[in-house]
């Protein structure tokens, strides 16, 4: 077993986050970003150019979290990431909230293990996708090695919000 971990990285970046907005405990963020969380629709005031800078700097922080293994960030960073031009104050609160939640989760990390899990017994939905990709295969090259080793397994699990955004959809 292995794993990837930002940890280092991250308790490096979070005091030179508390010494511009003060500690990160005034959240009690559970997840990356809040649930039913839409930027699109913040109205707040835009942040001063100085603050615009903090915000680009802070997103590539979370960029590197992402890079290091902190794939659960992924979405929020992306979804935040839009806003780099012009953040407003709201969007700065939650990349906070978002320090907040690793500070408070700062040892998660993404581990690699050899073990085979049996989802057996687990009922799955199987969804039948020809229509949106009629003669859609899985190309494998003529040419491609034969597999060595033994099989990998990759167990992903994931919650979408596909179409999500209040103004363009």
């Amino acid at each position: 077993t292995w794993y990837l971990s930002a940890k280092d990285y991250l308790s490096k970046a979070l005091p030179v986050i508390e010494e511009h907005y003060g500690s990160l405990n005034k959240f009690k963020a559970d997840t990356p970003l809040p649930p039913n969380y839409h930027p699109e629709d913040d109205q707040s005031e835009f942040l001063k150019d100085d603050e615009i800078s903090l915000y680009q700097s802070f997103i590539g922080t979370l960029h590197w979290a992402v890079e290091l293994g902190r794939i659960e960030l992924t979405f929020g960073v992306s979804l935040m990431s839009r806003f780099t031009t012009a953040p407003r104050i709201d969007h700065m609160q939650k990349l906070l909230w978002m320090f907040t939640y690793i500070k408070r989760h700062l040892n998660s990390k993404l581990v690699f293990d050899a073990f085979t899990r049996d989802w057996s017994h687990i009922t799955f939905l199987n969804h039948d996708w020809t229509d949106f990709y009629p003669g859609a295969y899985e190309a494998i090259p003529p040419n491609a090695p034969a597999p060595r080793g033994r099989a990998v397994q990759i167990n992903m699990f994931c919650d979408a919000a596909h179409a999500n955004d209040h103004v363009t959809r």
